[in-house]
């Protein structure tokens, strides 16, 4: 099981704002730095628990009135660590659309993505199972605890109340936390050109993913069938895994940059959304930019294969020691129609 670079980064952002410095931070856990710091990243589930209660002990004498953990969840709104879900937040009306999917949200911390069982759901409250037990990852869990009860905050609302208890989670709330800015949204119907384009920019899109994925596949049977061999020279197979890590990376963000294209249609769709809403929905989803990264990583991709192909070194390999990762789940978005 992997739990998500969104935690481990909303810990550091905390940390350095309180004039932490970095390196204090990195000696406490063996996880690379550069995962630490990035959202999209999936960590060993077991060394987040344990950098967690690192954290926590080692700051404790510096922050005697904070419970780390908790206050960390409680200003995750503040803290904008958690990449494009900050964003995908902040475009929800009600704190309830998030309350009552308990499992996109969940999606995006936990992978691979847990069943709920055993939802129940009143008008302010809901309550479900999950198979992940609180005495197993004690701080992880308190984190999430928070961080489902600042949910509301995303909507200006106050916090929600929310109790994890073994397996159970129970979530209640007022229907005074949160309406999207008091307003009423406008509405209007799409541009057909506009809604075109971004349709097949996200075909090609995913075009392109499932074909690297083909070939991520590839570079891992040919990795294995380089372990086993016995007259394997030692320098290439180490040669081969930090490509594959790299790869593993590269194609996490490509996943990625994927979902937010299709987190961006449907909140376009289904919140019909005048030009200005559209506008500020492609600014704080950053689109221009995916849309210009995008080629630069998919180009990075097939160079990278290419040279594996023909047996050489790749000139730049500055990615060690990497933990395992997966393209992780970043969650369906809110009010969708799926």
């Amino acid at each position: 099981m992997f739990f998500s670079g969104k935690i481990t980064h909303s810990f550091y952002v905390h940390l350095i704002r309180q004039g932490v410095e970095p390196s204090e931070i990195y000696e406490l856990t063996d996880l690379p730095d550069e995962f630490l710091k990035d959202p999209t990243s999936w960590l060993d589930a077991k060394k987040v628990e344990l950098f967690l209660q690192a954290l926590d002990e080692s700051f404790a004498l510096r922050f005697p009135d904070t419970d780390l953990i908790p206050s960390v969840g409680h200003i995750s709104k503040e803290l904008k660590a958690w990449g494009v879900l900050d964003s995908v937040l902040r475009m929800i009306e009600r704190p309830q659309d998030v309350f009552t999917q308990p499992q996109r949200f969940i999606s995006y911390f936990i992978s691979p993505s847990p069943p709920i069982a055993n939802f129940k759901r009143t008008e302010e409250a809901v309550s479900f199972d999950l198979p992940i037990s609180f005495e197993e990852y004690p701080s992880v869990c308190r984190y999430l605890t928070a961080a489902i009860e600042s949910l509301p905050s995303f909507m200006g609302g106050e916090l929600a109340e929310a109790k994890w208890s073994n397996t159970k989670v129970s979530v209640s709330w007022t229907q005074e936390q949160g309406s999207f800015h008091s307003g009423d949204l406008q509405k209007r119907v799409l541009a057909p050109q506009f809604m075109e384009n971004l349709i097949e920019t996200l075909e090609r899109t995913e075009r392109a993913l499932e074909e690297k994925s083909r070939e991520l596949e590839g570079i891992k049977n040919e990795n294995t069938m380089a372990a086993q061999s016995q007259t394997q020279d030692l320098e290439k197979w180490f040669s081969l895994y930090r490509n594959f890590n790299r790869y593993s990376q590269q194609v996490l963000r490509l996943h990625d940059y994927f979902t937010r294209s299709k987190q961006l249609i449907t909140l376009l769709i289904g919140q019909d959304r005048s030009s200005p809403q559209i506008k500020k929905a492609m600014q704080v989803t950053n689109w221009e930019q995916i849309q210009s990264q995008f080629p630069e990583i998919v180009d990075a991709l097939v160079e990278d294969f290419e040279l594996e192909q023909k047996g050489l070194k790749p000139e730049k390999n500055n990615v060690q020691n990497q933990q395992d990762t997966r393209p992780g789940n970043t969650g369906q978005p809110w009010l969708s129609n799926n």
